[in-house]
């Protein structure tokens, strides 16, 4: 995991797309999940936990999931499941192209890949995530 302090984002000089819509709209921490869409990374994992830490840890976090859509109907199963648990500040974004890497990680106040992640439940999943946004 990789953890660096939002201290407010201003962006000069050329712009991507997406680095202008997170320096406008960005308004709290953002998690970034990098891996790709399968049932091996179970991604649905983070989007449970991505939900505990909303709930009853900070309301403000937003998250992006990005990677290959090795797997489209995993990508589909996470997109409804957030849509379901009615998590608006989510972004699912399978294959992106590097103008929306490049911005996401930069925006990230944490960073975080499939082999990052303990193989937990969503509370002790949730728990480290919150650890890695307090270091």
């Amino acid at each position: 995991m990789s953890s660096k302090r939002a201290t407010g984002h201003i962006v000069t000089g050329p712009v991507s797309p997406t680095a202008r819509h997170l320096a406008t709209y960005l308004a709290g921490p953002l998690l970034v999940w990098s891996g790709p869409f399968t049932r091996a990374t179970r991604p649905e994992r983070v989007v449970s936990a991505y939900h505990l830490l909303v709930t009853w840890r900070d309301p403000s976090i937003e998250l992006v999931m990005h990677g290959p859509a090795v797997e489209p109907d995993v990508v589909a199963r996470v997109d409804r499941f957030a849509h379901e648990l009615v998590l608006t500040k989510a972004w699912i974004a399978p294959n992106p192209d590097q103008e929306m890497i490049d911005a996401f990680s930069r925006f990230a106040t944490l960073a975080v890949t499939p082999d990052d992640l303990p193989d937990a439940g969503p509370t002790d999943l949730a728990d480290a995530l919150w650890a890695g946004f307090r270091a």
